[in-house]
């Protein structure tokens, strides 16, 4: 019965066709267009530096008294850390929406109470923090290329 109505009136029915059309046309122009949307999550990256340390020393006497403070932070998703010779790395992962410089504040207060226990030659931790909707550009891979010659080329890949 509705087809019989557009199948009876077909100009009616292209006209109704075409104000759709032109209704999506008009809201095409009105959408948002974003060229690199949020879709990573937002992380915070603590570093540690305790000169001459193995990466166990430092795992056991830094990272895992640092890592025992995080628990428990709001919105947290997860938190991987690793250490090598001289320094250690905790990276700390949140929900998406999640305030990144409120949970920074937060994490370096959870460190200032950690800070106490930790050995005395772990020197001041740095901060990092980035997430999907910063403006700073992502590096870019880099390539080496090799002629059969003696020239050598390098070159990075522009998206």
């Amino acid at each position: 019965m509705f087809a019989k109505f557009f199948i009876d009136r077909p100009i009616f029915a292209w006209v109704i066709a075409l104000i759709i059309l032109l209704g999506g046309a008009l809201a095409l122009k009105n959408l948002p267009v974003a060229q690199y949307p949020s879709v990573a999550p937002p992380a915070l990256s603590i570093s540690l530096n305790y000169p001459g340390a193995s990466a166990q020393v430092i795992e056991e006497s830094a990272v895992s008294l640092i890592e025992q403070e995080m628990n428990g932070i709001e919105h947290l998703l997860y938190m991987e850390s690793s250490s090598e010779l001289g320094t250690g790395s905790i990276t700390l992962t949140f929900e998406a929406g999640t305030n990144l410089d409120l949970a920074s504040v937060e994490a370096q207060n959870r460190v200032k109470r950690a800070e106490p226990r930790l050995p005395d030659d772990v020197r001041r931790s740095v901060f990092r923090k980035w997430s999907s909707s910063n403006t700073t550009p992502s590096p870019r891979p880099f390539t080496k290329t090799w002629s059969t010659g003696c020239a050598y080329r390098a070159s990075t890949r522009r998206n």
